[in-house]
């Protein structure tokens, strides 16, 4: 297990390095991808006015991340 984390730590590293290596060579290449996102975002926006609203319940989220925790450390507690 501590080879393959190792492994993976280097992996992470050689492929950071290789990333912003090439970020130095194409320096437009970054401009030209933000542009063409702010683009595909715009393209997709909702109009102002339309009536569209996105529900997030993020109360609902709360309460279940805690009930789900204490489930599991209970579960843990009665396993081991």
């Amino acid at each position: 297990m501590m080879e393959f984390l190792l492994w993976s730590l280097i992996a992470s590293v050689v492929l950071t390095l290789l990333f912003n290596l090439a970020l130095l060579i194409f320096p437009r290449v970054m401009e030209r991808f933000e542009e063409r996102l702010a683009e595909a975002i715009e393209a997709r926006a909702v109009p102002e006015g339309s009536g569209f609203r996105i529900h997030f319940p993020i109360k609902a989220m709360l309460v279940g991340s805690l009930l789900l925790t204490l489930l599991l450390n209970v579960g843990a507690v009665f396993a081991g």
